[in-house]
Order: C-alpha cells, then structure tokens, then sequence
C-alpha cells in the first residue's frame, strides 16, 4: 500500500512539475513572438487552472501525511532516530514554501488582471453601485 501511495505521489509531483515547465516554455514563447519587448503575461496564464488546484492537492495532501508521520514519530519515540524530525519538520517547510508559492502566483494574478493601474485595485472588493443614489435625474 505504501509503495503504490509513494508512486501515485511522485507521479502526481512529475506531472505538476511538467507542467510548470510547460507554462514557463509558454510564457517564454509568448515573450519571443512580441519581441522581447512585452513582459506582460499572457492572457493564457491569466486564469486559475486545474495546475493550480494540483498543487493545492498536493500541498494538501503532501502536508497531512507529514504530520501524521510526525505525530507517529513522537508517539513512538525509541523506534525513530533523532534525526528522523529534523527530515519531517523540513519537509513540513517544503511543503509550506510551496503554499507561499502559489499564494505569490495567486497575487501576481489578481494584479495582473487588475482593470487599472493600481495593483490594489483588484482586492479591493469593487460593487456596482450608483455614484449619487440620492439625487433623482
């Protein structure tokens, strides 16, 4: 069970690392057809894909089984060397580096996809209100 647990898991982490190759080949490219000279993102990457919710995943899962190994390790002290939490705790921060990631990719986003040029602008929450709602035409 374990074994197919750990293929499923490096098959899923090969299939989103390819697939951020693959975006950066496509920014890349994207970058080359204007010249060089346009560093803004393509309206391709402008969206939040079936990558993004992967990585989700993954850090998810990624994160739980970590502290359920944890968890196990310091409940059964004498069965686990001492330098076994040093590899948890760092997979831990792995796993949280690679959250902070996707939080950045969240941000550049919503920054990107900003209407002007006021990067705040997008998380503000925008109602479409009226201006002078009590004066009548």
């Amino acid at each position: 069970m374990y074994l197919a647990l750990s293929i499923l898991a490096g098959l899923l982490g090969l299939a989103v690392t390819a697939c951020v190759v693959f975006t950066a080949y496509v920014y890349y490219t994207e970058r080359k057809k204007t010249g060089g000279g346009d560093t803004s993102i393509p309206a391709k990457l402008l969206r939040w894909t079936a990558i993004d919710y992967a990585v989700l995943f993954l850090f998810l899962t990624g994160t739980v089984f970590l502290l359920v190994e944890l968890v196990a390790v310091t409940r059964d002290r004498e069965s686990y060397p001492f330098y076994h939490y040093g590899y948890l705790l760092s997979g831990i921060m792995y796993s949280v580096l690679s959250m902070v990631f996707l939080v950045v990719r969240m941000t550049m986003l919503l920054r990107a996809a900003a209407p002007s040029n006021d990067p705040a602008a997008a998380l503000v929450p925008q109602h479409n209100e009226p201006k002078q709602a009590d004066a009548a035409e």
